[in-house]
């Protein structure tokens, strides 16, 4: 435990037994009964659920990978966490999504289904399949945050990625299975004072380091790079470049802007806004049209955020009041995750020019690395890895597949790059390149590469004293510092920066509670994700299907059972993904857009039942995990490598997105309509309480005309606050970040978009919420709905009869 001191490892002891003694402490008030398990019985006050929903969403694997972002681009990171990272479905949930799951009284989203389809056999299928995509979805949560948490931890200790997660996820199982959601709440209470205190440090750290840069002068070799026109960033470079269309000349660049372009290539870095081309490196170049990229994403936020609300904190609110202050509280704390992850990029700029003056060195390091183990492999294999550096230099790696693809057909200055690096032949050359590669990433799979860096660093000199020997030399003094650092393709690794930064230039003493805002980052969003899930199996298929008479003893110990079975699933997910990052576009652009859809139709169109529901989510979930089962094998790299029938189709997560969308609203239509509609009692009981807006026209006449008048008010203010309240988020996040980077020019004109959003959410949103009330008025009623199906004859009339009425 060579880098962290004893003051380090007495804050983090202190911290782990406070966190069980609290799970302890709880569990008998959590214990009583499902409703006090999974929602704290209601009664917990609005603020304190909105500083738990800050904590679930500011989780360790989340933070690294924006940080990462941040580093590579500056500012402009932000839009390409509009996949998730800025939840953005905040406004949806703050404005309507939040108070419709309220209105309901349900328990889970599971349980919902009864209250949205009723008791019919399509209706408990639609239950069972509902509960079945959330607790797929867990899984895969769990393996990002639990892949993110062993890349963290194994840098402060000497374990390997597996085993730190191992003791970060036991140690939030304990406390999560034991006290419930009451647990969840309160331990974030008090992780959000550690949390507070990190943000404010590290903050004022970055902000005092950019003070005393900007006060130096720029590096001479920078000055004329950095005049090409903005959105040109990379250009010059001949590789990767696909110049967009000049835009006006900038200034030259100084203080910090000078230094991020020389350490991370980008002329852009200080600029706020997302230009059509962005520069890219190695490994993140599917980003490289950024205003694209983000466009894409909003679009894909606005529906997925109109299926949001099914969470145990408006479940659990008091009424639907709160569940807009809630969310309006919660994203203002968001707001002290983007100053705090800004500022660890801006360390990282430092760290890493400190570090590695010569970025050569990472080439170096990671070429010797792949060597050795493909030698011990194969002896006598002849490789020529400088060859390939030399090639990837002036034609990315990630473009040779495409490139032999077209052959001939190539764009012509991408072939006369080639050939002056590797002659006339150079076709038959760059093929015998990538067919090295191809043999590299078999022996040296890129999802080990981590375990196997921990390794030589913890183990190298006993295990592997020669290669250890080698690295030492290239990378000189603290080498195993700079080891973790080094990225399979042999450039910075963007995801450590945040623990590197910690680990290196964090004072002793303070590392161990930056460690311990990181861990407590993790556990409060692992921490309801293990209660949902478990909710989810307890309330909607254990008791509702398996045992209906079972014991509250009983359910609490089946609670306890799958929430362990839910962790170990995560465990061997996790170890089969290559980065974060890569698991992250899975859940969202996959696993995300098999619920979205059947989660979109039930809202807001009457004619979609429970047929519909059970036929989308299962081609939706079955598409998703054979794309994750084929992307494991590597099918989807040989495709893209010898498809020569369509060679500009390259498959990645927008098609992922676009197929799986239509698969999924295509299996929902159809089964809608091979079906009856809803049982009728159940529409207009679900209408009356919930009062959507969308296709619900033949619903309509259950409202009375002051009802119906009141309801479309309602829809047109929380409709038209909808572009304010995504500005108002945006700009909020932004600000602080233009402030510890000192781009005050751009903060002045965000600063007036900001305010004029923030004033329409206030004179739009805020006066027309619901009044203040015990408990939800005329709210959904599970039992009546029970009712129905016990009485059928207390209805009136035959369901197709019923069914009739409504077309």
């Amino acid at each position: 435990m060579r880098f962290l001191n004893s003051v380090d490892y007495t804050v983090i002891a202190i911290y782990a037994l406070i966190l069980i003694g609290m799970g302890v402490w709880l569990q008998r008030r959590a214990s009583q009964n499902l409703e006090a398990y999974f929602l704290a019985g209601r009664k917990l006050p609005w603020w304190a659920l909105g500083v738990s929903g800050m904590l679930a969403f500011l989780d360790m694997t989340g933070t690294m990978i924006i940080v990462s972002f941040l580093y590579i681009l500056g500012p402009r990171g932000i839009y390409i966490e509009f996949r998730g990272g800025a939840v953005l479905v905040l406004a949806f949930m703050m404005l309507w999504t939040g108070k419709w799951y309220r209105r309901s009284n349900c328990m889970t989203g599971a349980e919902w289904q009864v209250y949205r389809f009723g008791l019919g056999p399509d209706a408990k299928a639609a239950r069972v399949i509902s509960a079945l995509s959330g607790i797929l979805f867990t899984f895969g949560m769990l393996a990002y945050l639990i892949k993110g948490a062993g890349l963290f931890l194994s840098m402060f200790v000497p374990f390997t990625p597996l085993v730190c997660a191992v003791l970060m996820v036991g140690l939030t199982t304990v406390y999560t299975v034991t006290a419930g959601f009451l647990g969840v709440v309160y331990t974030d209470l008090f992780q959000s004072l550690i949390v507070l205190v990190s943000v404010i440090v590290i903050s004022v750290m970055a902000a005092l380091h950019v003070r005393d840069y900007t006060s130096q002068p720029r590096p001479p070799a920078v000055v004329a790079a950095a005049t090409q026109p903005s959105g040109t960033e990379g250009a010059e470079d001949g590789a990767a470049a696909t110049p967009a269309p000049a835009g006006p000349k900038r200034q030259p660049l100084g203080g910090l802007a000078a230094l991020a372009y020389e350490v991370t290539g980008s002329k852009d870095w200080m600029s706020s806004a997302p230009h059509t081309y962005t520069w890219m490196p190695k490994g993140y170049e599917d980003y490289k049209y950024l205003f694209w990229f983000a466009f894409f994403y909003l679009f894909r936020n606005v529906l997925g955020g109109m299926t949001t609300g099914a969470d145990p904190r408006y479940f659990g609110a008091r009424n639907e009041r709160e569940c807009g202050l809630l969310t309006f509280f919660w994203t203002w704390l968001m707001t002290f995750r983007w100053p705090m992850m800004m500022g660890f990029a801006v360390l990282g700029v430092f760290l890493i020019k400190e570090l590695f003056p010569d970025q050569s060195v990472l080439r170096d390091s990671q070429i010797a690395i792949k060597q050795h183990y493909v030698q011990r492999a194969q002896p006598g294999t002849r490789l020529d890895f400088e060859q390939a550096a030399r090639v990837d230099e002036v034609v990315p790696q990630a473009e040779w597949d495409d490139i032999l693809k077209r052959r001939h057909d190539a764009e012509p200055e991408t072939i006369a790059r080639l050939q002056k690096v590797l002659g006339a032949e150079w076709l038959p050359e760059l093929r015998k390149l990538a067919d090295q590669q191809e043999l590299v990433g078999k022996i040296v799979p890129k999802h080990k590469w981590e375990d196997l860096l921990a390794l030589l660093i913890q183990h190298g000199e006993q295990r592997e004293p020669e290669l250890t020997a080698r690295l030492q030399k290239i990378l000189g003094d603290r080498w195993d510092e700079k080891l973790n650092l080094v990225k399979y393709e042999g450039t910075v690794n963007p995801e450590r920066i945040l623990p590197a930064v910690i680990l290196m230039m964090i004072p002793k003493g303070l590392r161990g509670l930056f460690v311990v805002s990181l861990v407590a980052a993790a556990m409060s969003t692992f921490a309801p994700t293990v209660n949902t899930a478990v909710a989810v199996f307890t309330r909607d298929i254990y008791q509702a299907f398996l045992r209906k008479k079972a014991t509250n003893f009983e359910l609490m110990g089946a609670s306890y059972a799958f929430g362990l079975f839910l962790v170990a699933g995560g465990f061997a997910m996790a170890y089969t993904t290559t980065s974060i990052n890569d698991i992250w576009d899975w859940i969202i652009m996959g696993l995300g857009t098999a619920l979205f859809v059947p989660g979109l139709l039930r809202m807001y169109w009457w004619r979609f039942n429970g047929v519909g529901v059970v036929l989308g989510s299962a081609i939706g979930l079955g598409f998703a995990f054979l794309d994750r089962g084929l992307k494991t094998m590597g099918f989807f790299d040989w495709l893209n490598k010898h498809n020569t029938l369509v060679p500009w189709f390259k498959w990645n997560a927008i098609w992922e997105f676009m197929i799986l969308t239509i698969l999924c609203l295509g299996g929902c239509i159809i089964g809608t309509y091979l079906a009856g509609p809803t049982d009728r009692r159940v529409l207009e009981h679900f209408y009356k309480t919930t009062r959507p807006f969308g296709f619900w026209k033949p619903l309509h006449y259950t409202l009375s005309a002051d009802q119906l008048k009141a309801t479309k008010r309602e829809h047109f203010y929380d409709i038209i606050t909808v572009p304010f309240a995504l500005m108002w988020q945006i700009t909020l996040f932004i600000l602080p970040m233009q402030a510890i980077i000192g781009a005050w020019d751009q903060f002045w004109v965000t600063l007036v978009i900001f305010l004029v959003s923030l004033g329409g959410v206030l004179v739009l949103w805020y006066p027309n919420l619901p009044p203040a009330r015990d408990g939800v008025e005329n709210g959904g009623d599970l039992e009546l709905i029970r009712s129905f199906y016990e009485k059928p004859e207390a209805a009136g009339g035959t369901a197709p009869a019923r069914a009739e009425a409504l077309g």
